[in-house]
C-alpha cells in the first residue's frame, strides 16, 4: 500500500498535528491531516502515527475491541472451568 507524501502539508498544519499529538489527541491530528492531504482515513492514520513515531511521541491504538477481548476471553475461560 502506498501512503501519501506529507510534503503536501503546510508548515502550519504540520505544527498543529504535532501539537495535537503531544496533547494526546490523535483523532483530531488525523482530521487535520485529512484536511490537507487527499487520501483515505487509513492513509492519514498511518501517516500521523508515523509522524508521531518519528518524533518519539507515543500514541495509543484506540482499539477498544482488542482490550475488551483481553478481558472477556480470560473471564469466559474461568467461567467454563468453574462449570
Amino acid at each position: 500500500m502506498v501512503y501519501r507524501d506529507d510534503d503536501q502539508l503546510p508548515a502550519e498544519a504540520r505544527d498543529e498535528i504535532v501539537r495535537l499529538l503531544r496533547n494526546g489527541d490523535k483523532i483530531q491530528a488525523i482530521k487535520v491531516h485529512r484536511k490537507y492531504v487527499p487520501g483515505t482515513l487509513k492513509e492519514s492514520k498511518t501517516a500521523v502515527e508515523a509522524m508521531a513515531a518519528g518524533l518519539g511521541i507515543p500514541v495509543k491504538s484506540g482499539c477498544l475491541s482488542v482490550m475488551a477481548m483481553a478481558v472477556v476471553l480470560p473471564l469466559s475461560l474461568i467461567l467454563i472451568a468453574l462449570s
